[in-house]
């Protein structure tokens, strides 16, 4: 279609990561007439969440994994695990969405006897994320 232009603007705002900008767009076609957007107001989140206790995050009891991660991210969004499945696949299942008052992120996860290489991700609305890895065997 010839009337339908797209385009694709990327820009760094690393200089205002935890500030609020706001933004808008003029437009101007080849016969010169302009039409501006309306401004929007965001907050810059560049910023990868924290996890504080990166040491001792989780611990297993027999089959159950007890995760106690304790996270820094005005933006939260969640906390999942990540493997590969017998077929080569990716697989996610959530280990939390909510962080209590004081930043924690606690679950008991039952798992099956295996070997597991799982890659705890903690990620923030923003699409910042961080992950680290976790080997365990469950017998």
């Amino acid at each position: 279609d010839k009337t339908k232009r797209i385009c694709d603007v990327n820009v760094n705002l690393a200089m205002f990561d935890g500030k609020e900008i706001q933004y808008h767009f003029t437009l101007k076609d080849v016969a010169g007439n302009m039409v501006e957007s309306p401004g929007v107001q965001i907050k810059v989140d560049n910023t990868a969440p924290v996890l504080v206790n990166t040491g001792n995050y989780t611990h297993l009891e027999g089959k159950y994994g007890f995760f106690h991660l304790q996270i820094t991210e005005p933006n939260f969004e969640g906390v999942v695990y990540s493997y590969l499945d017998t077929r080569g696949n990716v697989k996610e299942k959530k280990i939390c969405t909510k962080l209590d008052e004081s930043g924690m992120c606690v679950k008991r996860i039952k798992f099956r006897s295996g070997h597991y290489d799982l890659t705890v991700t903690i990620k923030d609305q923003a699409g910042n994320s961080v992950g680290y890895p976790l080997v365990f065997d469950v017998a």
